[in-house]
């Protein structure tokens, strides 16, 4: 494989591993969202009261809550650079680069050959081209590694949000478990006791 043709397929393996990235967001969103209803639904339907399942519970939200937050954080920085991307050294952030227009291509060809010749200029244009590529590539790739470690940093957050809505989900379903066993003792003790009254009255 001669230099151009690695450089340039570097370039376009660029662009295609920015759609796969992209693509990748879709999961993580729809656990976000899943997990954010799960917490929205306990807020609503779990009755709080001072004991250790309550405080568990609270701390569980509390865990998860801020998983979601730094979770959503990395996932938009994945996506938006609201400000400078520092490490990288870029003002426009996530702004991918590319090679120049056909016109300009040809352009910069045409001079060449007009001054020194055909040979000169097809060897000048491929130079250019590959350094061309070489530049776009490389600010691409780095862009590129940027996405994916937020992208990275942003599913272990959300696998600690997992974890606690697993942990709520325990919590929910024991109480409401014990709940359950209560109500229906409590329904059962009244009605023996209706039925004590009945027979006393006869």
């Amino acid at each position: 494989m001669s230099r151009f043709d690695f450089y340039k397929e570097s370039y376009y393996k660029e662009f295609d591993r920015k759609e796969t990235l992209n693509a990748a967001l879709g999961t993580p969103i729809a656990l976000i969202t899943a997990i954010g209803a799960w917490v929205f639904y306990l807020l609503l339907n779990f009755d709080f009261k001072w004991e250790f399942s309550s405080y568990a519970l609270v701390i569980s939200i509390v865990i998860i809550a801020i998983s979601l937050i730094v979770a959503v954080r990395h996932l938009t920085l994945s996506y938006y650079a609201f400000r400078r991307i520092k490490s990288l050294k870029f003002d426009d952030g996530y702004i991918y680069s590319y090679i120049p227009g056909m016109e300009d291509n040809e352009t910069f060809y045409q001079n060449v050959l007009n001054d020194y010749g055909k040979e000169v200029a097809d060897q000048e244009f491929e130079k250019y081209l590959i350094r061309k590529y070489i530049e776009c590539a490389d600010k691409n790739f780095k862009l590129n590694v940027n996405k994916a470690d937020y992208i990275l940093y942003a599913k272990k957050t959300i696998i600690l949000a997992l974890i606690g809505s697993v942990f709520s989900f325990i919590v929910y379903i024991g109480c409401f478990s014990v709940s359950y066993k209560l109500k229906k003792q409590y329904q059962q003790t009244k009605i023996l006791d209706t039925v004590k009254v009945i027979e006393i009255k006869k």
